[in-house]
C-alpha cells in the first residue's frame, strides 16, 4: 500500500520516516518531493559543491547529485523515487536505474541525472527534482 499525506505524517511522528530538512510544502498527496542538493559529480568521484546559479547539465549529459534531503527508513518501510513529469517535460531524468530504497536506508539519495534533450538544462539548487513515494514492506 502506497502511503498518503497523513500516513507518511504518522510514520514521521512515530519515527518510523525521518526526512532532514523536512519542509511540510514538499508534502503532496501521496508522496514527498525532494530537491537538488549542495553536491554533484561528473563520474570522476570526486563530489563538487553546486554553484549558487545553479547546475547545468549539457545535451546528452549525465552527472551525479545528491538530494538535499537524508532519508531514514524503519526496517518495515521502503521508498521508490521518480523523476518530477516538469522536470521530464523538459527532457531531464533523474532515476536512470536505482529508484528504490530499501529498508534500513539512512543517506540523502544519490541521483543519476541524464539530459536527452539538445538544449543544456540548469537545475537550482533547492529545486524539486523527484518524489518520493513510500510504502509497507511485509
Amino acid at each position: 500500500m502506497i502511503f498518503s499525506k497523513n500516513t507518511i505524517l504518522k510514520k514521521i511522528e512515530q519515527k518510523l520516516i525521518t526526512i532532514s530538512n523536512f519542509d511540510p510544502t514538499s508534502l503532496e498527496d501521496a508522496s514527498y518531493d525532494l530537491k537538488l542538493g549542495y553536491f554533484f559529480d561528473e563520474i570522476k568521484q570526486t563530489w563538487s559543491p553546486v554553484s549558487p546559479f545553479g547546475l547545468q547539465v549539457e545535451p546528452k549529459g549525465f552527472l551525479l547529485a545528491k538530494t538535499q534531503e537524508k532519508i531514514t527508513l524503519s526496517p518495515n518501510i521502503a521508498c521508490m523515487i521518480f523523476t518530477t513529469s516538469s522536470l521530464a517535460q523538459k527532457g531531464i531524468d533523474a532515476i536512470q536505474s536505482s529508484s528504490f530504497c530499501h529498508p534500513k536506508t539512512n543517506n540523502e539519495m544519490t541521483l543519476e541525472i541524464f539530459n536527452h534533450s539538445n538544449q543544456p538544462i540548469i537545475l537550482k539548487l533547492g529545486q524539486t527534482i523527484v518524489k518520493g513515494i513510500f510504502m509497507e514492506v511485509g
